[in-house]
């Protein structure tokens, strides 16, 4: 998780913003199909676990800085604060979703909806997000 977060920065400073999370939300969405699908043994699952918190968690790097630099200083802390609260309230479903669907026998299938976070994040990001690197904030 810290090297991904890490590794976020490092890239988002050198190629952009944009193209750093298109990296993660790819990254994201395929490593969640070998992870879901592929992974059987127990200390695969360990290092695959490693792996997807890279890309998943990795994102958190860069949420910070490009709310940061879509915003006007006298909007920004409340942008921000409004945008990391509204998400975490809607994440905290996710848990109560998956765990209902699991209930239901089809584990696999309830897991399999966390790989539809990542497309619909790309897309989202790709139509509404502009490029923030180089901007100077006022």
């Amino acid at each position: 998780m810290l090297i991904g977060i890490a590794t976020f920065g490092i890239l988002a400073d050198k190629i952009g913003r944009r193209k750093t999370f298109t990296i993660y939300y790819v990254g994201g969405t395929i490593y969640c199909l070998i992870y879901f699908f592929l992974f059987t043994d127990s200390t695969l699952l360990l290092w695959g676990s490693a792996l997807l918190g890279f890309f998943a968690n990795g994102m958190m790097g860069g949420f910070g800085a490009i709310l940061a630099e879509n915003y006007p200083a006298e909007a920004r802390s409340t942008a921000e604060n409004f945008i990391f609260g509204t998400g975490r309230g809607l994440a905290g479903f996710g848990p109560v979703i998956i765990g209902l669907l699991a209930a239901g026998g089809n584990v696999m299938g309830a897991l399999s909806l966390i790989f539809i976070i990542y497309p619909i994040g790309l897309v989202t990001m790709l139509l509404f997000v502009p490029e923030t690197k180089d901007k100077v904030l006022e």
